[in-house]
């Protein structure tokens, strides 16, 4: 039985997007921890006697509690798929250079039956868009 991502569920999810949505929520997190105290800064100063202003910080005391256990859940989760990604690494993916070589001797192969000559500056014969692209091609990738 396979493991489950701790945020994403099943463990076959594509990795690079849990990664990338895991880097967007530590950001987030990070925006909570860091940007969250500076609303004490945005209150009116205290009068005695003025229960609105009362109101509205123990309103903002419960809010920012709701938030900063709502961020400790989500830090606690990422904290546990980081180790999922240790436990379950991502397989080595093929050497991009040997798929594009590949790919690049495929195009050769098809843009070979399109090689000719046309006739070019002063009725000298000159090879056609496809010739050129093939001969580019077999510098890169010999045959």
């Amino acid at each position: 039985m396979a493991d489950f991502h701790p945020i994403f569920g099943r463990a076959d999810e594509d990795d690079d997007r849990a990664l990338l949505l895991e880097g967007q929520l530590k950001r987030f997190c990070d925006a909570i921890s860091n940007e969250w105290d500076r609303l004490d800064d945005f209150l009116p100063p205290a009068k005695a006697g003025d229960q609105a202003a009362e109101d509205w910080r123990s309103d903002l005391a419960a809010a920012t509690d709701l938030v900063r256990g709502a961020a400790r859940d989500l830090r606690t989760k990422l904290e546990q798929a980081e180790r999922f990604r240790k436990r379950h690494p991502k397989p080595a993916s093929p050497d991009r250079v040997v798929v594009l070589e590949d790919l690049l001797d495929r195009a050769a192969e098809f843009l070979d039956g399109y090689v000719d000559v046309v006739d070019g500056d002063y009725g000298q014969p000159e090879p056609n868009k496809a010739m050129r692209l093939v001969s580019e091609i077999r510098e890169v990738v010999p045959a």
